[in-house]
């Protein structure tokens, strides 16, 4: 077992690593090296709407914890606790920080989590995601779904949210997150991380455009760890479409150039991509492309170029292993009157 002096001193290299990493992104910027993955300023510096300044006060706050309040016909939650692993959709109201939307989706969410939750006798905790254009055609502010998770297995409740926090630092395109309080039916269910699902909000707001090509990288498939599987799209059944078009062969193209030839960056935005990498290498947030499954990361095709987008930390800091936070069924997911488990 490694002793408690070598791993601070482990952890504390690693952090001096990261801000090596992060102070070099600055550097790069002000020196005058474009963002592609957001809009900027002439300083080289993000530049934040009004719209995007309401979203991060209303919604996505992250100097308080706000209250999401959902009410749901009490048969249809029971059944959707009973059934939880069906992920199926009810329909609910929810009241998110005071913004009041009737007909909101509400499901069962998630791979090991869920699945981990299901298998419990003493916890019915699970992760939701909200979906608020799912029966009626509208949004929070322009979001369209929010994925309540429930920060299985960690004892901190902070992995997910650090690791957010350091890929927004890093300059990658980070998707908004902020702590909710869950109240379901009246009754508080537990202390969640809201997070922003990538979609057209996250899209315009990161690249200018949402009418590009974008895949969800998922270990039930083939073609997931991004090798060379031929110039048939339909053997990629581990890159699952998630946008309207695919923009016709640009991801053979783009998987052709990756594995074949040497010009990365015509297809492939490399800075985010070697920027990925290293966040997922120094948290050791082994669910992902860097682990064995080759999972949790979204592809986005911006005028024929591909990003990597950051996504599913809430392994991150050895989460896989135990290292980091290890705790008891019961402290897990026990729904105590603070709402943190």
């Amino acid at each position: 077992m490694m002793r408690k002096g070598t791993r601070l001193l482990l952890w504390t290299c690693v952090g001096l690593l990261l801000v090596g990493l992060i102070a070099c992104e600055a550097t790069m910027n002000s020196g005058g090296s474009s963002v592609t993955n957001s809009q900027t300023g002439a300083a080289g510096e993000r530049t934040v709407s009004a719209e995007e300044k309401k979203l991060d006060e209303e919604v996505f706050p992250k100097d308080r914890v706000v209250d999401v309040k959902i009410t749901i016909d009490e048969a249809d939650f029971q059944d959707m606790l009973d059934n939880a692993s069906a992920e199926e959709f009810k329909t609910a109201s929810v009241d998110y920080n005071g913004h009041h939307f009737d007909n909101v989706g509400i499901r069962t969410k998630g791979n090991l989590s869920l699945r981990s939750v299901v298998q419990m006798s003493d916890s019915d905790r699970y992760s939701f995601k909200l979906s608020f254009d799912e029966y009626v055609n509208q949004t929070l502010e322009g979001i369209q779904k929010i994925n309540l998770n429930n920060n299985y297995s960690d004892a901190t409740y902070m992995r997910e949210f650090l690791t957010y926090e350091l890929s927004e630092q890093m300059g990658l395109p980070t998707p908004k997150h902020s702590y909710v309080n869950v109240y379901i039916n009246g009754e508080l269910w537990g202390f969640y991380l809201a997070v922003e699902q990538i979609g057209d909000a996250y899209l315009e707001r990161n690249f200018g455009n949402a009418y590009g090509a974008l895949y969800k990288g998922e270990m039930t498939g083939s073609g997931s760890d991004l090798t060379w599987l031929g110039d048939d799209l339909s053997a990629y059944t581990g890159l699952v479409q998630k946008s309207k078009s695919s923009n016709g062969d640009i991801l053979i193209k783009m998987l052709d150039e990756l594995n074949n030839g040497s010009n990365y960056e015509k297809y492939i935005n490399v800075p985010d991509a070697l920027g990925y990498i290293a966040l997922n290498t120094l948290t050791n947030n082994m669910d992902s492309y860097i682990g064995a499954n080759k999972q949790n990361y979204y592809l986005y095709e911006n005028n024929g170029v591909f990003s990597i987008l950051p996504w599913d930390y809430n392994m991150a800091f050895d989460g896989m292993g135990g290292g980091f936070g290890g705790m008891g069924r019961g402290d897990r997911f026990g729904r105590g009157a603070d709402g943190a488990g």
